[in-house]
């Protein structure tokens, strides 16, 4: 087995996936390759989303508009964030 499906195999069957120097690892070799300053990763797209309307100040009494066939985490992040 190859040095990358090693990696991934002992990523992959770790009890906790979320954090630790493997996620910052993962998180700096994204942004070099990427050739952004920062990467964040997170443990689901909720959670992703949740952050997204954080970062811009989206909160109770804005609209959010939803595509109508979509994943139900879509709408929970914004009924999370009201």
């Amino acid at each position: 087995m190859g040095r990358d499906a090693a990696t991934t195999r002992d990523f992959l069957i770790m009890p906790i996936t979320s954090w630790g120097p493997e996620v910052k690892e993962l998180e700096s070799q994204l942004a070099a390759f990427t050739g952004a300053r920062f990467c964040l990763s997170y443990s689901s797209g909720t959670d992703a989303l949740l952050m997204v309307l954080m970062a811009k100040g989206i909160g109770p009494g804005d609209a959010v508009i939803c595509p109508a066939f979509t994943f139900t985490a879509t709408s929970e992040a914004d009924r999370a964030e009201s």
